[in-house]
């Protein structure tokens, strides 16, 4: 399998990939026995259940901003610099 599982979102623990015993389905959780995070969901394929545990579309979308942010800080547009101060105090 070529996709790696994404650690853990709420402790950064590595996660795992399982296969139910009589379903035969795949499901992931996180290692850290103290967390309890899991994908609730089973699927049928591997792939899917890798895919499922792995997206995360406000991470994603914060690493985009987090980004575009440090573009703009550092160029020498002041402009551009306050209208992304603006933006982050809701201002816009």
């Amino acid at each position: 399998m070529s996709e790696e599982l994404k650690p853990c979102p709420f402790c950064g623990s590595p996660a795992e990939l399982e296969q139910e015993k009589y379903s035969m389905e795949y499901f992931c959780w996180c290692s850290n026995e103290n967390c309890g995070c899991a994908d609730i969901h089973e699927y049928k394929d591997a792939r899917l259940a890798i895919r499922a545990w792995n997206t995360r579309p406000i991470e994603d979308e914060l690493r985009t901003a987090l980004k575009k942010a440090m573009e703009i800080l550092l160029t020498d547009d002041e402009q551009a610099k306050a209208e992304l101060f603006l933006e982050l105090k809701g201002l816009t």
